[in-house]
């Protein structure tokens, strides 16, 4: 009656029939199944994830180093076969980070060798550059300062700017060679040292005298380590020294001395340029001795030959029958006395021209000179308002030189003839006397040849006999 009664009220409800029991209970088992499978996925993915979270972590936190990285087990086959995978690769990787690495710190070494014998060379080539300039300097030098004192102190002035060190001193030993003198030098403490005549005692004292002594170069590296180095109290920042000799040929005549204010400045491998530039400088100091030693002859010729000249011409004016000339309107005439005014003396005094003015006359007095010596007088008068021009002491002062020059080549002309006459008359008489043939007829020619030429004279030859002998 139920099974009717709710046929009756649901009439388009589902029927409850076997089959649809059965189908109910597929259904519902299927869900829960499904239920089923979500929560065990749920748990497996909980589980990855946690694995994998782990795996990231120890990979983040890696160490570099060739050990590798350990990672935990995860309990999953393919998770600790993937965690062995990224072992290995982790191993792999930090060796060739530490053979790049290891790579890197040499090629940083060597790269920083090279830097340094880069450095080294520019600094060899800057020094070597600079010497060549020093060098260049010198070699104008030589031509163009001929004074020995300006010379040596000019280069020390110059080679030591370019060279940038803060003392360079020139010595040249004395006449025995006993001692090497400080000559020239560009500081102020070389100054003071030349105020007191420095000086070092060849082959004992300093690396100076040091160098003075064996004729090689000798550098001192670190002075105060360097056993043969002499302290001085002008030089007090002394640091590095390098000192060369001067030579020409194998003898030695000076030492040229560097010094700097730091250490390591000089070593040897600065022999060579600064053996050249020492040679330069002994070059110049050997041409300037001589162009010293020209100039000597040449003051003591020109000394000696204006002597002969003042000799010569007072005989020449003592043999003159008339002192000079005169000219005026009426025409030319001997002088018949010496003129001895103040002005003429003036200008003889002088060697200028002088003007006279008086009452009746004007002078100009211009003397007549021949290599510097004045021989003789030009004396032109005129009116007393006579005022001489630039233009008429000027031609007054050329028409003298030219008549210098034209008298002394007179006085030449008739001193050649007169020594040729006595030659010829000299050879005449030896032919005759060379043409006797006994000392009778010998001595008889002499005489009176000699009588011949010097007339009015008494000729006597007399024989010592053997008791005159000395």
């Amino acid at each position: 009656m139920n099974s009717k009664i709710l046929t009756d009220g649901y009439s388009n409800s589902l029927q409850i029939t076997p089959e649809n029991n059965v189908l109910l209970v597929i259904v519902g088992g299927f869900i829960l199944l499904t239920v089923v499978l979500l929560i065990i996925g749920w748990i497996f993915s909980l589980q990855t994830t946690r694995s994998i979270t782990n795996l990231t972590k120890a990979v983040s936190q890696m160490p570099v180093s060739e050990a590798g990285l350990h990672l935990p087990a995860s309990g999953n086959k393919e998770l600790d076969e993937l965690g062995n995978a990224i072992e290995n690769v982790v191993i792999k990787i930090n060796a060739s980070y530490a053979s790049v690495q290891k790579e890197s710190a040499e090629n940083l070494a060597n790269l920083e060798e090279q830097t340094k014998e880069l450095e080294k060379i520019s600094r060899l080539t800057a020094k070597q550059a600079n010497a060549f300039k020093a060098l260049a300097f010198v070699a104008r030098a030589i031509l163009s300062i001929p004074n020995i004192d300006n010379l040596l102190t000019r280069i020390a002035t110059v080679v030591s700017e370019t060279l940038s060190f803060y003392h360079m001193g020139i010595f040249l030993l004395d006449d025995a060679k006993e001692y090497a003198i400080l000559t020239a030098t560009n500081s102020a403490g070389g100054q003071r040292m030349m105020e007191h005549n420095h000086r070092l005692k060849v082959g004992e004292e300093g690396i100076v005298g040091y160098v003075a002594g064996i004729n090689r170069p000798r550098v001192a590296i670190d002075t105060s380590r360097d056993s043969i180095f002499l302290s001085n109290p002008d030089l007090p920042e002394t640091r590095g020294e390098l000192a060369v000799p001067l030579k020409i040929g194998l003898d030695i005549i000076g030492v040229l001395d560097m010094q700097s204010k730091e250490a390591d400045t000089f070593s040897e491998e600065d022999f060579e340029v600064f053996s050249i530039l020492a040679d330069y400088i002994s070059i110049a100091i050997q041409n300037a001795r001589r162009v010293q030693e020209i100039q000597k002859t040449i003051t003591e010729s020109d000394t000696l030959y204006r002597n002969y000249l003042r000799q010569e011409w007072r005989s020449f004016s003592n043999q003159r029958r008339s002192p000079g000339y005169l000219y005026n309107i009426s025409g030319s005439k001997p002088l018949p006395k010496k003129l001895e005014t103040v002005e003429i003396q003036r200008a003889i005094q002088s060697g200028k021209p002088t003007i006279a003015q008086e009452k009746s006359q004007s002078h100009l007095s211009v003397p007549i000179k021949l290599r510097g010596q004045v021989i003789g007088i030009l004396n032109v008068q005129a009116g007393s308002n006579h005022a001489w021009e630039d233009d008429e002491i000027d031609i007054a002062t050329a028409i003298a030189d030219r008549v210098g020059l034209a008298v002394e080549n007179a006085r030449l002309l008739e001193d050649s003839q007169s020594r040729a006459a006595r030659e010829r008359t000299i050879s005449e008489i030896t032919s005759k006397i060379g043409a006797s043939i006994n000392i009778r007829n010998v001595l008889q020619t002499a005489v009176e040849e000699l009588g011949h030429v010097l007339p009015g004279s008494d000729v006597i030859i007399q024989l010592n006999d053997a008791k005159n002998k000395e």
